[in-house]
């Protein structure tokens, strides 16, 4: 069917909104919102920003049709509730509920390696608990009147599967894979260099530019440069240790003890002087939640958050992990 996933933009909030208000869709919801653009920025702007919540945008054929997301996401429990809607008519159809369900399922259970995944759903949507428990969800409880919505209450029925429960009867599902991942985007890749300005020209090359002039930042005791390649890839960060050689600093290298050295240095030492790419660096538009899904998949935080100077302030994180050696985790900009 090619369902796709990717962020919520600026550009979706209208039809976010006349989805949102059709009584179609808020028949089955909580609330029944009056909305406005300058409400669904504020919205947008919180989804962005809060660590227990995730939103995506669902695409069939690459046109969106609808939302998905996780909501009380409790990242040391290992826990959140979940939901979704179509919002176009025509692309409602059991395949995609259930492809989009079970490959929930799979980034939620696999990839963060929670415990639990729970829903509510208004008792009278028949159809969509028939669809929850052929996903392996199971009816917890049923509340009655739990919402009330212009003076009529409405019964709830709450359902759960467990992380044992999906793995004991995924190998029995047949579904299109769907990637939930996709909050990472690659921006540069960092080279440790020797010295800056002799690497820099032997890129160039290559068909790397310059992006920007080299500059110091004394706060990790580098010395950092920005190439960009006329085919318009990731950017690659050229990284030389700051205070530890040449006639520069050659005093105030004498001074450092092993603490304060660059942290190219050692990764230098072991190549003998070789450059060599030494992280990967992806622009994610929240950190901190970024963080916790990295952490719940065995990264280890080698540098918490903290404003960079070739990031103009930005704040930046690095994670390490074994399998995909060191990453580096650069925010995006503010949307506003």
């Amino acid at each position: 069917m090619d369902i796709s996933l990717r962020e919520i933009q600026e550009n979706d909030l209208e039809q976010i909104m006349e989805w949102r208000m059709r009584p179609d869709i808020t028949r089955f919801m909580n609330t029944d919102p009056v909305l406005t653009l300058e409400k669904q920025r504020e919205w947008l702007t919180y989804i962005r920003k809060e660590d227990k919540v995730k939103y995506w945008m669902i695409l069939i054929q690459s046109r969106p049709v609808g939302i998905i997301n996780l909501a009380d996401i409790d990242w040391e429990g290992g826990s959140s509730s979940w939901g979704y809607y179509i919002g176009e008519k025509k692309a409602r159809s059991f395949q995609a509920a259930m492809s989009l369900e079970m490959s929930l399922y799979d980034y939620v259970f696999d990839a963060l390696s929670f415990k639990e995944l729970h829903n509510e759903v208004f008792s009278l949507n028949r159809a969509v608990i028939k669809i929850h428990e052929a996903c392996g969800s199971i009816v917890v409880r049923e509340e009655k009147g739990e919402i009330v919505k212009c003076g009529v209450s409405y019964d709830v029925t709450h359902m759960s599967i467990t992380r044992d429960d999906w793995f004991s009867v995924r190998e029995k599902k047949k579904y299109e894979k769907i990637n939930f991942q996709t909050d990472m985007r690659l921006h540069h890749i960092g080279y440790a260099v020797k010295n800056i300005e002799e690497s820099a020209k032997k890129f160039e090359m290559g068909g790397d530019r310059k992006s920007s002039v080299d500059f110091d930042d004394t706060h990790r005791n580098v010395r950092i440069i920005f190439l960009k390649n006329a085919d318009d890839g990731p950017l690659l960060e050229l990284v030389a240790p700051l205070n530890e050689n040449g006639e520069k600093a050659a005093n105030a290298a004498k001074e450092q003890n092993e603490a304060q050295k660059s942290p190219v240095t050692r990764r230098l030492s072991l190549s003998h002087n070789t450059s060599e790419p030494y992280h990967l660096c992806y622009e994610v538009s929240n950190l901190n939640r970024m963080i916790c899904e990295l952490k719940r998949q065995s990264f280890y935080v080698v540098k918490p958050p903290e404003p960079a100077v070739a990031f103009h302030g930005k704040n930046v994180a690095f994670l390490l992990s074994r399998e995909t050696g060191l990453l580096e985790l650069l925010e995006k900009d503010d949307l506003f």
